[in-house]
């Protein structure tokens, strides 16, 4: 999503077509290519289109980007918004990870609808949204599965704690009147065995194979507190509450090495992910 986000915009400037590469998902096995259930802009590039970018040429570019040419290929330096952005001006083919919105906030308006379900929701995630948009909603999201199960990404993301969440709750507890909490997780039980939510709670299930309709759920909540996980990012970035509060896990990975100074909008409240 922060790839297309950024891409999209840059595309929107340039009055460009947007096409999209999606061979690493051929040996990608997390998840499938997403995008293609929301109403994006863009479409696959056909294999003729990805001649002259051959996989071979993109991994050693990747690896020495120095003798990139700088009119047909664009590597993000670091992880940081990068200052040129906005001067490029040329068709080109983009690699990096782009997560900040300062690569794409000038279009926040065409992505929130470019991230909208391409098939209208179930009756029940319609009843779930009609309370969500009723109520005092906070958004929590609980990221676990392979930030637990796989050790590589345990060392670089690490995991939200208990302690975490419940500052995080009542946070929102002492701020609000009467807040109900919407539970999006990819591991309910530990949620229902750990976290102290009270009776004031709706857990979200049965979206497994749609996230795309946790996506909107999510990001129709007043407000959000977040996992240190893009999908989660998302959900709070894309609702427009106007008095909306995000609270989100510092530090966001657990490697000093990756800065991220730039990933987190400034009107969000950090937490101690870790105490």
């Amino acid at each position: 999503m922060f790839q297309y986000a950024a891409a999209r915009c840059l595309a929107d400037r340039l009055e460009q077509p947007l096409l999209l590469d999606i061979r690493a998902f051929d040996t990608y096995k997390l998840h499938n290519f997403g995008l293609a259930k929301l109403q994006i802009r863009a479409r696959v590039a056909t294999e003729q289109e990805l001649v002259r970018y051959a996989h071979w040429k993109f991994k050693l570019l990747t690896r020495l980007p120095m003798l990139a040419d700088k009119k047909k290929w664009y590597f993000q330096p670091d992880f940081g918004f990068d200052q040129q952005w906005y001067a490029l001006e040329s068709e080109l083919y983009l690699s990096g990870y782009f997560q900040s919105e300062k690569f794409f906030k000038d279009s926040r308006s065409c992505l929130v609808k470019d991230f909208l379900p391409l098939k209208n929701m179930t009756e029940g995630n319609q009843r779930l949204l009609a309370q969500i948009e009723a109520s005092q909603s906070v958004c929590l999201h609980v990221r676990r599965g392979d930030y637990i199960t796989d050790k590589k990404t345990l060392s670089i993301h690490g995991v939200c704690s208990q302690l975490y969440y419940q500052k995080a709750i009542d946070y929102f507890k002492q701020r609000l009147r009467l807040p109900t909490f919407f539970i999006f997780s990819n591991d309910i039980t530990w949620v229902r065995e750990n976290l102290n939510l009270g009776k004031d709670i709706v857990v979200v299930e049965g979206n497994q194979a749609h996230p795309e309709y946790d996506l909107v759920l999510m990001s129709r909540c007043k407000h959000h507190i977040i996992a240190n996980s893009s999908f989660s990012w998302w959900g709070a970035w894309l609702s427009e509450h106007p008095e909306q509060a995000v609270v989100w896990p510092c530090p966001w990975v657990e490697s000093a090495q990756i800065k991220t100074q730039d990933l987190i909008p400034d009107h969000w409240l950090a937490m101690d992910k870790n105490a």
